[in-house]
């Protein structure tokens, strides 16, 4: 005989934090399905304890007023799972009615429910929608006052088992900067095949503060002297610090 399941039901107002809940169930390892139709709960069951699948053994359902007109058979689908033998829990996650206002303004989404009035007459009727699901919650969950990472730690805390899975991953990440000959860091190296001399880049800093000395030819220079017209300051030039034109 297949080992009873351990199921969380996830419901409560849009707003309240199902999706990051559901987000931190998937991270420690439970299998979660969002907005499925409470009429599937049995057959979903059925398959996993029959031997669809023998890698499921904590399952998390989001259902919630998108169910419509299946809504009210939530609880007698409760009823029916916990007869079968296995472990369920029903969690609600609820908040302010102001603090729902401001959360769908901020993400300027709108409301499942409020598709031809406000968002404040949605939030009114999914309470109303809610109530019965509210009554039969084990846990209550009030997110008037949390942020997500609050709210992932109280779900992680009460759900997340311990295991190897579960153990701290430590990832190092390191990055550093040639130095060319100038001293400046933001210079890259430019080896070439034939020629093992280097020089700053044009985004080297001391390109760019010395750029129009640079550019600009000296009075003194000859018609013929390389460095007139060279686009390098003196100190990033390859070899002396005066070269001539090939005679």
């Amino acid at each position: 005989m297949a080992p009873p399941l351990r199921i969380v039901l996830l419901t409560g107002m849009s707003g309240g934090g199902k999706s990051t809940a559901i987000r931190a169930l998937e991270d420690a390892g439970w299998f979660c399905i969002d907005n499925l139709p409470v009429l599937l709960v049995p057959k979903l069951l059925e398959l996993v304890v029959h031997g669809a699948s023998d890698e499921v053994h904590r399952l998390a359902l989001v259902i919630d007023a998108r169910e419509g007109r299946f809504l009210d058979q939530t609880p007698q689908a409760v009823d029916e799972v916990r007869r079968a033998g296995h472990r369920l829990e029903v969690v609600f996650l609820d908040s302010a009615d102001e603090t729902l206002l401001r959360r769908f303004s901020e993400t300027r989404r709108r409301h499942p429910l409020s598709l031809d009035g406000t968002v404040a007459d949605g939030i009114a009727l999914e309470r109303k929608l809610l109530a019965a699901l509210r009554g039969i919650a084990d846990v209550v969950i009030d997110t008037t006052r949390m942020n997500v990472h609050e709210l992932r730690d109280v779900i992680t805390a009460r759900f997340g088992a311990a295991s190897d899975a579960d153990a701290l991953n430590v990832t190092l990440v390191s990055f550093g900067y040639r130095k060319c000959r100038s001293g400046c860091w933001e210079g890259r190296r430019r080896r070439s095949s034939s020629s093992t001399s280097s020089r700053c880049s044009p985004s080297c800093s001391r390109n760019t503060r010395r750029k129009g000395r640079a550019t600009s030819p000296s009075p003194s220079a000859a018609p013929g002297d390389a460095t007139a017209a060279s686009p390098w300051p003196r100190s990033c030039r390859n070899g002396s610090p005066t070269s001539t034109a090939p005679g």
